[in-house]
């Protein structure tokens, strides 16, 4: 399990990452796609080291897990592993990068 958790606190890392970018007004927003494809890599590493690691009973546990997400965390959870498979598999994520004004005022 060592090697799960280490995985997780990577995944947390990245998530962290994101988190500090997005509240930036300005600044590299391709940083942004790295941190997000890190993120969700490692996310997928997690899930694939419990498969291997803990076999039957992360089986069990990931389908209960599973039926209990709501809808929207379902779709959240397919976007991410569609977006995922997507950028390391195709050619590229599917995310748009859209622009927003933000009004700075004051020095």
């Amino acid at each position: 399990m060592m090697r799960v958790r280490k995985k997780l606190r990577e995944a947390c890392f990245f998530l962290g990452m994101i988190t500090e970018r997005s509240q930036m007004a300005f600044g590299e927003h391709e940083e942004s796609d790295f941190f997000l494809s890190a993120f969700l890599s490692a996310c997928r590493s997690v899930d694939y080291r419990l498969r291997h690691e803990q076999g039957a009973t992360y089986k069990i546990f990931r389908e209960s897990w599973n039926n209990a997400l709501s809808p929207a965390e379902q779709r959240l959870m397919k976007f991410m592993v569609d977006d995922r498979n997507f950028e390391v598999h195709e050619s590229g994520s599917n995310r748009l990068e859209l622009a927003k004004r933000i009004v700075v005022t004051g020095s």
